[in-house]
């Protein structure tokens, strides 16, 4: 049975002026690099996951995903456009976040149990965490090489550690920690790094190893597991273990996906009613490449057309290079999935 939409309202932030969302069980927002579709997947993420904690948590997320208020607050010649507000609404439930130069307040229920961001270098991320705990899993290192990679890692974190980028991974491993281990990890980069060099670190890629059920190979020696195959373990596994109507936003989707991971994130996201936000950087959806893209992946998933159809929601994003503003336009999905041409 199909869910009831959410959506997502976004004023004032960053470059967006004003957006409005669908939020079905899979929305894909599609565009070329630089437009801004980063700023709809961390509104959402904050929207749900700010309404959850407290204040100063909240505002710490304004500025590891917008770095800083001065930058999330949307500037017009001059001035700020205060506050910049977030809504994010579901089945009658709904919550707000304004945030201002001042202060982030936020208000109501979140509409969604969980919020997990899978940020657009997670692969990267999940290969330095490996890396740190490479001594432990698979003693592929010997002690000399083990502490010459710890001190040329010990002064790239006093490099990160004044940047939000570094935040930003540590948001990633965070929700990677509390949700596919159970573990309460607390927001900051330092406790994050500490995570990954100890026991959750060597736990989580232990998991990570384990094979899927429609693996055919056993690979139990994680330093033998493929870029591609971690990938596929990792979003299916955490799809596994997030709760119910709970919202996932995965940023920069890899073009390239298996028909095993297509069809296995669909049937997880209808089993579990979640909501997958995803975006593509393939460009727009009245891109022949890329509506031949989405058609391939809904191909892989083996289900009638009318079904699918209603499941997804596709926005298209543009940015306006002289007024600094970008903007969302929606797009049939019978347009892209079954004509394959962008109507308008």
């Amino acid at each position: 049975m199909q869910q009831r939409y959410g959506y997502l309202r976004i004023r004032n932030l960053r470059c967006i002026e004003e957006a409005d969302l669908k939020l079905n069980n899979f929305v894909i927002v599609a565009g070329y690099p630089g437009v801004g579709k980063s700023n709809i997947s961390r509104a959402a993420y904050l929207g749900v996951r700010g309404c959850t904690m407290d204040a100063f948590f909240a505002e710490k997320l304004v500025y590891t995903l917008f770095f800083g208020k001065e930058n999330a607050v949307r500037k017009v010649d001059g001035h700020y456009m205060e506050p910049s507000i977030i809504e994010v609404g579901r089945n009658r439930e709904g919550c707000k976040v304004e945030v201002t130069l001042k202060e982030c307040k936020c208000s109501g229920s979140a509409p969604y149990i969980d919020a997990v961001l899978i940020p657009r270098d997670y692969l990267a991320y999940l290969r330095l965490a490996y890396s740190l705990n490479l001594s432990k899993t698979s003693g592929a290192l010997d002690y000399r090489t083990v502490v010459a990679l710890g001190a040329v890692l010990g002064e790239l974190v006093k490099l990160l550690r004044s940047h939000p980028v570094a935040s930003l991974m540590d948001i990633f491993f965070v929700d990677v920690f509390r949700v596919m281990l159970g573990e309460e990890v607390s927001l900051g980069f330092t406790s994050g790094l500490v995570k990954a060099l100890g026991e959750l670190g060597d736990r989580l890629f232990k998991e990570l190893a384990k094979p899927l059920k429609h693996e055919e190979e056993e690979q139990k020696d994680i330093a033998v597991i493929s870029s591609k195959t971690l990938k596929e373990r990792f979003i299916l596994k955490l799809l596994d273990r997030i709760p119910g109507n709970s919202i996932v936003i995965v940023e920069s989707v890899d073009p390239i996906l298996s028909h095993s991971l297509v069809k296995g994130m669909y049937d997880r996201v209808l089993e579990k009613n979640l909501t997958l936000l995803m975006t593509i950087d393939t460009g727009p959806l009245d891109d022949p490449v890329t509506a031949a893209l989405i058609r391939r992946y809904v191909s892989f998933i083996g289900r009638p057309l009318e079904e699918v159809v209603e499941r997804i929601v596709f926005y298209n994003m543009y940015f306006d290079e002289k007024k600094k503003v970008c903007w969302l336009e929606e797009v049939k999905p019978r347009d892209v999935l079954v004509r394959g041409t962008y109507l308008g």
